[in-house]
């Protein structure tokens, strides 16, 4: 079922403005921590996960985008200073799943 995808898209079109959409990164809206950013809420709806690399170590690891959705008041972010996502995998959806937007 691809109304995940879809939903996924028109939240996009909703994001920003042409010149952010140009240079923001899917990644940096799942760490940027602000509470009025939507597009982790979905994601963690969705079930999405997020492949994070230390650029020191090299090692590499996978969490849930939900564990990735803190905000500051709740302490320190997530990735340490050296990691950074690299991907993040959305899995598709069951029949009947829906998405609200108030």
């Amino acid at each position: 079922d691809t109304r995940a995808a879809q939903a996924l898209v028109e939240l996009m079109d909703k994001v920003a403005n042409t010149q952010v959409k140009a240079i923001a990164t899917l990644g940096g809206s799942l760490v940027t921590r602000a509470h009025w950013v939507d597009m982790p809420v979905m994601l963690a709806g969705l079930g999405a996960s997020a492949s994070i690399v230390d650029l020191v170590s090299g090692e590499s690891r996978t969490v849930s985008v939900e564990s990735l959705s803190t905000v500051p008041s709740m302490g320190p972010g997530p990735l340490a200073a050296s990691e950074i996502i690299v991907s993040v995998a959305i899995p598709l959806t069951k029949n009947g799943v829906f998405f609200y937007r108030q």
